[in-house]
């Protein structure tokens, strides 16, 4: 199992290690009016994380992503997922560094994201002064997070493997995809109920039950 990972860094030492992270979790294609060949399909994913602890009253569940161009304007165009049946894709919110309090967001239970102050429509655009934004207690700007918000329907183990943003930078295309699978499990038991966990196959077992992987 792979934890949920820390979005928010407080030191620029810090920073070059998600950049690090960011780098082999997003593949970027296309800038500048580039090619649509960058399509979400079914693909062997780079991080798999298992089982956000969702409940019965609220089965919603979120995964966070940056954009981090200190400085630039950016403007949302396109949020998409790759989802299974039985998880519905719910949107996607932006959250902007004055949005921040302290914790981490990754990947955890309930949409919009819990412990932050506030967020904004996915599209609306951010102007530069708040990417260049140093929130307190870091020592340069903080990154824009995409919140994609997803809700489990039924019993049965469901799936995410991928997420896929098209977004301008000072007017500049770009496509991002984050190769992170999420399996989520119904509560109470979640995935560790029913010896689930056991089994070395269980995530590409639940990936391959609804065609999320490659044949």
């Amino acid at each position: 199992m792979i934890p949920s990972g820390q979005v928010w860094r407080t030191t620029a030492a810090r920073r070059v290690v998600a950049s690090i992270g960011a780098a082999l979790l997003a593949l970027t294609a296309g800038c500048g009016g580039g090619s649509d060949s960058s399509a979400l399909e079914p693909t062997r994913p780079h991080t798999t994380l298992i089982g956000p602890r969702i409940t019965e009253k609220d089965p919603s569940f979120h995964q966070t992503v940056d954009l981090d161009h200190p400085g630039a304007e950016i403007r949302v165009l396109e949020v998409t997922a790759l989802t299974s049946p039985n998880v519905v894709y719910l949107g996607a919110v932006a959250i902007w560094p004055r949005d921040l309090r302290s914790g981490s967001l990754g990947t955890g239970p309930k949409f919009p994201p819990p412990r932050i102050r506030g967020h904004h429509a996915v599209d609306q655009v951010i102007p530069a002064a708040e990417t260049a934004l140093v929130p307190k207690g870091w020592d340069e700007p903080a990154p824009v997070s995409i919140a994609f918000g997803f809700r489990l329907d039924g019993k049965e183990p469901g799936a995410v493997n991928g997420l896929r943003i098209v977004y301008e930078v000072d007017g500049e295309r770009k496509v991002e995809l984050y190769r992170i699978a999420i399996i989520a499990c119904a509560p109470p038991k979640g995935c560790r109920g029913a010896r689930q966990m056991d089994d070395p196959e269980f995530t590409d077992n639940v990936l391959r039950r609804y065609g999320l992987l490659p044949t």
